[in-house]
């Protein structure tokens, strides 16, 4: 059954984040043996900030091993930058949060309709435009 498994074929052309789904479906078929999709699976988590997961690949892999200081590390660093994105974010959130700016986004089906009518009905967006435009500014890393 393996030789017609295409995974390794396509998951060079995937986003890594597709692929651990992919690896996951393996798992459940039993095509390959187990430590070999895990040891799969964790590297490829290595190169991702899903660092949660690659520690429980990690156990999986050596149960009775802690995982890499590094690993500790890296997660300190992306809860760190998901904290700050977060905050930087918050207005903006705030913003498409409120019902009248979310019933104007539902009724349009792109971002140029959505532009167009926002030209026409300026009183709800002039009051958020300078906080908008400010976040927006300061997500940019």
């Amino acid at each position: 059954m393996a030789q017609y498994d295409l995974t390794n074929a396509l998951s060079e052309f995937m986003d890594l984040h597709l692929v651990f789904p992919l690896l996951e479906f393996l798992s459940t078929r039993e095509i390959y043996k187990s430590d070999s999709l895990m040891k799969s699976k964790y590297q490829l988590l290595q190169n991702t900030n899903m660092v949660d997961f690659t520690i429980d690949v990690f156990h999986g892999l050596h149960p009775d091993e802690e995982p890499p200081e590094s690993l500790h590390l890296k997660r300190n660093e992306v809860v760190r930058q998901l904290t700050l994105l977060q905050e930087r974010s918050s207005q903006v959130i705030e913003m498409f949060s409120r019902k009248d700016v979310a019933e104007v986004v539902e009724k349009h089906r792109d971002s140029q309709q959505l532009w167009t009518s926002s030209v026409r009905h300026t009183a709800l967006i002039e009051k958020d435009w300078t906080m908008f435009s400010t976040t927006a500014n300061s997500c940019t890393m």
